[in-house]
């Protein structure tokens, strides 16, 4: 029981980490394209590309059916609106001050 804490503690530290790490490199992306509406869409379109690029090469190696119907409806407005807040969330991060040191 005790080694599937620590996995399971493991795995947690390791999605903060990378959720941690996708956020703060998309708002420097977004900073760096210009901070506008127009560069945030341009970054979360490439990465929702490459995610779901990978997610349906993995799907595909696996064997699984593609969603139809309500499922695919409610993963297309998940998707959409996971999107929209993205972006809204990369332009108040590249509007952001970031420093090292306090003021």
């Amino acid at each position: 029981m005790g080694m599937l804490v620590h996995g399971n503690a493991l795995l947690a530290l390791a999605a903060a980490v990378l959720w941690g790490g996708g956020d703060f490199s998309g708002g420097m992306g977004v900073k760096r394209a210009g901070g506008s509406m127009e560069s945030a869409l341009r970054v979360i379109l490439l990465s929702h590309c490459m995610s779901f690029s990978v997610l349906m090469l993995l799907a595909w190696l696996r064997g699984d059916a593609f969603p139809h119907g309500a499922a695919l409806v409610w993963g297309v407005v998940a998707g959409v609106t996971a999107g929209v807040s993205l972006a809204c969330f990369y332009i108040a991060l590249s509007r952001g001050r970031w420093e090292l040191r306090p003021r």
